[in-house]
């Protein structure tokens, strides 16, 4: 899950993860108590929402009817930085270097 266009006015969250072949669809529990419906498709789902609500629970049925429980939510995050070039934008033979900084699962850093 995570986040895009924080701090923007028009920020949207977005969570994925992989289902087996008997769930039908997966609900999204937001943090602010509201349910986004995903997108489920070759072991896959997805979803996004408008808000930068965090996932609280994730909810799949099977092709039964049965509604599955919620895995763990993991709660780490990653942070990204691009560098880019002195005078602006990478041009088409240079790459931007990236930074990949890990926090710890659970701890919100």
């Amino acid at each position: 899950m995570g986040s895009r266009g924080v701090g923007s006015d028009e920020p949207w969250g977005y969570g994925i993860g992989r289902v087996g072949a008997d769930v039908t669809s997966v609900d999204v529990h937001l943090s602010d108590g509201s349910v986004v419906q995903a997108s489920v498709a070759g072991g896959v789902w997805a979803a996004w929402w408008p808000t930068q609500e965090l996932v609280a629970q994730v909810v799949p049925t099977l092709a039964d009817g049965t509604v599955g429980q919620s895995p763990e939510i993991d709660t780490g995050t990653l942070e990204l930085t691009l560098d880019e070039a002195a005078e602006g934008a990478p041009t088409s033979d240079e790459s931007p270097e990236e930074s990949v900084g890990e926090g710890t699962p659970g701890s919100g850093d």
